[in-house]
């Protein structure tokens, strides 16, 4: 399962989606395990994202499609967990934009010197 969710949400507090997400690892693997470890449950947290979607609004500038049904599709059937990254893309104010969205605890990091504009000139750290 990928759950994603927004750190500019105005519905719900980012920290719960962490619980939330938590508390399902708990509950389905072991009190020991954290989102990090487990095989069965990836979160995202997507940068500028609002409810259900990016705040196109407020932040017309925030890549707004992700590509996590793709990624669902090569966990599930390639065996492929996301843990190297998903892409966005497509900003609603027309510019060639691409970012890497990181499963949690994981946060892309620019490598020095690259394009912003590049999901390839990100690694999740």
């Amino acid at each position: 399962m990928i759950v994603y969710a927004g750190w500019a949400d105005p519905n719900i507090a980012p920290m719960w989606s962490l619980q939330h997400v938590e508390a399902i690892t708990r509950d389905t693997i072991g009190a020991e395990t954290t989102i990090a470890e487990n095989d069965f449950v990836k979160l995202v947290m997507i940068p500028g994202g609002g409810h259900c979607g990016a705040n196109i609004a407020k932040y017309p500038y925030v890549p707004a499609q992700y590509g996590v049904s793709a990624a669902m599709v090569e966990w599930v059937e390639n065996e492929k967990e996301p843990n190297r990254g998903i892409k966005s893309w497509g900003p609603t104010n027309g510019e060639n934009r691409t970012r890497r969205l990181c499963t949690w605890p994981g946060v892309a990091k620019l490598k020095e010197g690259e394009d912003v504009d590049d999901w390839n000139s990100y690694v999740c750290d």
